[in-house]
């Protein structure tokens, strides 16, 4: 107990530059393994089920995602954002949490009929009934985890992460073999939160007790994004319920593996340097040049990493569908053509809406959400009547683009910057992006119906390597005619170096550089 409180105390006022690439790398490292398991758990699950089973967990998902959303009030933010942090914080978070978990698990059931009416199928009565157990699961998490996270240390949340992902996909493979439908995956998510919370509590003395007293500083906090946390769920469901309603669970089902291989290699891929910024930037919060050069730094860091990613995955996306989930998923293809760029370049908006939050502009960002939920949901609709789902696909770039123009105006605000800024700082990853996606272009795509999966696979990792040898190379011959400046390249080439050096120190959740 005495180590949990001094932890409470501690400070930790080191160069937080360094602590945040440090703390990124042990995150990227744990969030590439994660996605790798689930891509291949997806892969796995894609040949025993079917385009209609992941459209039914689509459409549960997004109902109970919702609910989960409204009864969110951020106490791990609030946690991280608190000057003062006391064990009454911690107490009351977890009480909170208790609560919505409660309220959350009660109000899925009583509205399962009717959202099963409202969507269309009436499987999804079961399946809500059930997925309210991993929500209050989620609910039940050691408050604890979130001071970890404040001291930019989140080796004990990477372990918890791995393990857990590991015995969902697990038992979901073993479920699918049995059962062959849908179940499989709610099974796995259940095992999956019950891992999580089991893992919050392992190896750390301290038991929460039921606290209200610091009720109103941490709904302060999260009331704001409770808000846009509303917002941008609906703005992300648009798309599921148009085609869901109106093109039936099948297309819906490949519509959204697409969505899963995009995110899993696109998005993913700079969750764990976004999820070091908050902390880091509410300590620069009282000091606007140094948050604004630490800004446009993650910024470039972020792209350099993203873009990549997300333009070549677009590239070779017929061939990664055909390897991953087979060529009955072909509908995902386009999807996947269109969305990885699109996820890559809407990377910077997590650092913009980190800055936001560390100076205290939750209602920028709420307002921001709101003017986007309406010209989304006006675009997506035109483009569905329109195109049905291509016309879907298109209106997403539209929008996405529209986001991220609103959003470099946001930070441009608040750091008292030029809104491109960013952009012109990652100018040498842009350009190097440029040349790699036109090279993998002209190369041709392969069918499973010409060769075979060995083959493929083949193919697909020499695009691969290829895509990131031109991308290297060119963003190195750039940097170095540069002259080598200060930016992105620098703290990546810093940070390789360090990595060797990197170790878990026994029966500790630090990491030492």
């Amino acid at each position: 107990m005495q180590r949990e409180m001094d932890l409470l105390a501690d400070e930790n006022r080191h160069e937080v530059g360094g602590r945040v690439v440090n703390s990124a790398a042990v995150l990227w490292a744990t969030t590439a393994f994660s996605r790798a398991a689930q891509l291949i758990s997806t892969a796995i699950l894609a040949r025993m089920l079917t385009p209609d089973d992941y459209g039914i967990i689509a459409l549960a998902t997004a109902a109970v995602g919702f609910i989960n959303i409204l009864a969110d009030f951020q106490v791990s933010g609030a946690i991280i954002k608190s000057q003062n942090l006391t064990r009454a914080h911690l107490d009351t978070a977890f009480t909170i949490s208790l609560i919505r978990g409660l309220i959350t698990g009660i109000l899925l059931v009583l509205s399962s009929g009717l959202l099963a009416h409202v969507l269309g199928d009436e499987r999804l009565k079961d399946v809500l009934c059930v997925m309210a157990v991993p929500s209050l699961l989620a609910c039940l998490n050691n408050p604890l985890l979130s001071v970890y996270s404040k001291r930019l240390n989140f080796a004990r949340e990477s372990k918890r992460q791995i393990v857990s992902t590991i015995i969902g996909a697990v038992v979901g493979i073993t479920v699918a073999v049995m059962l062959r439908n849908y179940w499989a995956i709610v099974v796995g998510s259940i095992a999956s939160s019950t891992s999580m919370l089991i893992l919050s509590y392992y190896n750390i003395p301290w038991r929460p007790r039921l606290d209200l007293s610091k009720t109103k500083e941490i709904v302060s906090f999260g009331i704001w994004l409770i808000l846009i946390g509303a917002l941008d769920y609906l703005n992300g469901r648009v798309d599921y319920l148009l085609i869901g309603r109106r093109l039936g669970s099948e297309t819906l089902g490949a519509y959204h593996i697409g969505q899963q291989i995009a995110v899993m290699t696109t998005g993913d891929c700079v969750a764990p340097l976004t999820r070091a910024l908050f902390p880091a930037f509410s300590l620069m919060s009282s000091d606007v040049d140094r948050l604004r050069k630490a800004y446009r730094e993650a910024q470039s860091v972020i792209l350099a990493m993203a873009l990549p990613i997300g333009f070549g995955m677009s590239a070779v996306a017929r061939d990664a569908v055909y390897l991953f989930v087979g060529p009955q998923w072909e509908i995902a293809v386009n999807v996947v053509v269109y969305i990885a760029p699109l996820i890559a370049l809407q990377t910077m908006l997590a650092g913009i809406e980190t800055v936001a939050l560390s100076m205290d502009r939750g209602r920028d960002l709420f307002v921001r959400a709101a003017v986007f939920f309406v010209f989304r949901v006006s675009v997506l609709v035109a483009g569905f009547h329109l195109g049905g789902l291509m016309g879907v696909i298109i209106g997403r770039v539209i929008t996405g683009s529209f986001f991220i123009l609103y959003g470099l105006h946001l930070a441009a605000r608040i750091t008292h910057s030029r809104m491109l800024d960013p952009i012109a700082a990652s100018w040498r990853s842009i350009t190097s992006v440029a040349i790699m996606y036109g090279t993998l272009l002209l190369l041709p795509s392969s069918h499973l119906g010409h060769v075979g999966p060995l083959a493929l696979a083949a193919i697909f990792a020499g695009k691969i390597v290829l895509g990131a040898s031109i991308y290297v190379i060119s963003h190195a011959l750039l940097w170095i005619a540069c002259g080598a400046p200060a930016g992105a390249e620098r703290r990546i080439i810093d940070q390789l170096g360090k990595f060797r050096r990197l170790r878990f120190k026994t029966g500790e959740s630090c990491l030492e550089v």
